[in-house]
């Protein structure tokens, strides 16, 4: 278990990670989508990759909206970090990517903790606590509907 991770489970200690990357589980909520997921990863088993590859793609694309600015306003995922740390992001510093986690195809969404700053400057790091780091997870397992959603920190 990384220092994120047990600071999420037990509240102990802040977080020393350089990078925050958040797995996002597969849906947990509506039965038609756990139902698509469940057939995708037949699939996949009986040997067809395909379908579990585009899922996967469809997935790690939604995920990159949370980093697009749309219309003038500002991404999503900087909105949502403001929120919980409780000061303006100056820069921020993200990929998508994909991940196997639990035996699950997921979309990763990575923070690099030190390039990404508040609008003081100072690295993200400084801010993102357990609290805050839990806060987030919350808010993507609701956004995203997944059953679960992994923080780890390298």
């Amino acid at each position: 278990m990384s220092a994120i991770q047990t600071a999420a489970a037990t509240g102990a200690a802040t977080p020393t990670a350089t990078q925050l990357t958040l797995f996002i589980g597969p849906p947990g909520t509506s039965d038609e989508l756990v139902n698509l997921c469940a057939d995708v990863k037949r699939r996949e088993g009986w040997g067809d990759p395909r379908p579990a590859q585009e899922f996967a793609a469809f997935r790690e694309g939604l995920v990159k909206t949370l980093l697009e600015e749309v219309d003038g306003a500002r991404a999503p995922l900087n909105e949502l970090l403001e929120r919980i740390v409780g000061e303006p992001i100056g820069a921020l510093h993200a990929e998508v990517r994909q991940g196997l986690v639990r035996g699950e195809r997921c979309p990763a969404l990575a923070i690099n903790l030190i390039d990404s700053t508040l609008a003081t400057g100072a690295p993200l790091l400084t801010r993102l606590g357990e609290r805050q780091i839990q806060a987030l997870t919350s808010a993507l397992g609701v956004a995203f509907g997944a059953e679960w959603v992994e923080a780890t920190g390298t």
